[in-house]
């Protein structure tokens, strides 16, 4: 879920995301309904999931389903109130706005924007002990219509959230997480963690600092690239390598953030060109043999300049090739569209996949970057860590 997936990204990964622990359903309402199973049927599988924390995507009564306000408000009451009865703190996202100027056809009637108003406005007032709300409507409500559509950009086909909104969102549970999740030191913080005798518990790649010059460059490299490490520029991209060390980032000193060291080791990689395909480039990329049937995961800690243009999104995966293919992304774009670039501003984060089992040998680890095709690109990556093992 996107918004999710900034919030830890933005707050250092400090949430535990798992795949086995997704109970949505798109398109699903909050009760069983014109073939939609409904939240309510879920809601003792999330208790027994054993998570501590859960965020509901709080469905109203529109245009897609027969229910009345009332009855969403009902169902969200049962739903909340027994989640949080079990001990879980519960995050409640109500319902986006619907439509948009680009998407008028699905504006909510007048009668449907009356019940989405007043299921919203209830969900609003659900804030209490362990219970938080965020008002999506706030963050994504254009301020010059009066019918409640979205502002321009936000939606991807009118209904659903394109990058910038999922980022806005994200951005806006941002706090929220820091207090709910302790930060999370899968990589140690320390600056002298670049010496080549560091290493990481169950780490199954090398030279997760990225020390020393003995990678190798593929098509479109230059500069300093780490030992085991390779890369493989195309589609009109190249990129400059270097090792960096730095104080602070957008402005802001690492000696003001309380999770981070006074200064930062990086591998800093620019990229440039003009993009000749929609088509993922690898900026880093290591073959490695994994310890087999033990949960692994994917990790990287990356800085992007303010400033960044025509890229569309920053990927990390693992990946098997001798048995069927097996990735675990940890950040992707909304799948229909791939012109839509990164959000503006500079974003620093960590890359953090679920976990997953190989069943196969060959493995890679990348971190790409998809650009938007026909764009002038230009991005400054810093990469201080990245790693993939059972130790993370």
């Amino acid at each position: 879920m996107g918004p999710v997936n900034w919030a830890n990204f933005l707050s250092g990964g400090r949430a535990v995301l798992e795949t086995a622990d997704s109970f949505g359903w798109n398109g699903d309402r909050s009760s069983a309904d014109a073939g939609y199973p409904g939240e309510l049927s879920r809601v003792d599988a999330v208790i027994a999931s054993g998570a501590g924390t859960v965020v509901l995507v709080a469905p109203t009564a529109n245009d897609r389903n027969t229910m009345t306000a009332q009855q969403s408000i009902d169902n969200s009451r049962i739903m909340i109130e027994r989640l949080a009865a079990a001990g879980l703190v519960v995050v409640v996202l109500p319902d986006y706005p619907h439509g948009s100027a680009a998407f008028p056809g699905l504006i909510l009637p007048a009668a449907q924007q009356t019940n989405w108003e007043a299921v919203n406005a209830w969900t609003l007032q659900q804030q209490g002990r362990n219970v938080y709300v965020i008002d999506t409507a706030a963050i994504m409500r254009d301020p010059a219509a009066v019918n409640g559509q979205a502002a321009a950009g936000l939606l991807n086909d009118g209904l659903h959230l394109q990058q910038q909104a999922a980022y806005l969102i994200g951005r806006a549970m941002l706090p929220l997480w820091r207090r709910l999740f302790t930060p999370f030191f899968g990589f140690p913080s320390s600056n002298h963690d670049g010496t080549t005798a560091r290493t990481i518990a169950g780490l199954d790649t090398l030279n997760p600092y990225l020390n020393g010059t003995g990678g190798s460059h593929g098509a479109g490299g230059s500069g300093t690239m780490p030992t085991g490490w390779t890369s493989q520029l195309s589609a009109g991209l190249s990129a400059a390598f270097a090792k960096k060390t730095t104080t602070g980032f957008n402005g802001q000193a690492y000696r003001d953030d309380e999770s981070g060291p006074l200064t930062k080791d990086w591998l800093e990689i620019v990229v440039s060109g003009t993009a000749t395909q929609a088509a993922e480039v690898i900026l880093l990329r290591q073959n490695y043999v994994a310890a087999m049937a033990a949960p692994h995961r994917a990790m990287a800690e990356i800085e992007i300049d303010p400033g960044y243009a025509g890229v569309n999104v920053v990927n990390l995966y693992a990946w098997q090739g001798d048995v069927a293919a097996s990735q675990a992304r940890a950040f992707a774009s909304p799948g229909p569209n791939q012109s839509t670039p990164l959000p503006a501003g500079g974003l620093r984060g960590v890359l953090r996949t679920p976990l997953f089992t190989f069943t196969g040998t060959q493995n890679r680890l990348n971190l790409n970057v998809l650009p938007i095709n026909g764009a002038v690109v230009n991005a400054t990556i810093r990469v201080r860590a990245i790693g993939c093992g059972t130790g993370l």
